[in-house]
């Protein structure tokens, strides 16, 4: 196998794993989060430059739309006033 195949099986176990703790406990461990946002930097680079910045502009807009979905102005706005009781 080559080491490109195994770092993608240590981060689908990763993956799992944190699957199998969310269905239990309804809670993913810290470690395990940034554990596999840690690999998925080297995995990148395997792509090339190009595949990196996307990997990153992707990771970017990730981010960005989660902080505005979970900020606080969009839970008390009218968008997000159905969640709440």
């Amino acid at each position: 196998m080559t080491s490109l195949v195994l770092a993608y099986a240590a981060v689908g176990a990763a993956c799992a794993i944190a699957v199998t703790t969310d269905l239990r406990t309804r809670r993913v461990p810290d470690g395990i989060t940034g554990g596999l946002a840690l690999a998925a930097i080297p995995l990148a680079l395997f792509g090339g430059l190009a595949h990196f910045a996307a990997s990153l502009g992707v990771a970017v807009a990730v981010f960005v739309l989660g902080a505005f979905a979970f900020s606080s102005w969009a839970i008390r706005s009218r968008w997000g006033s159905c969640c709440i009781p």
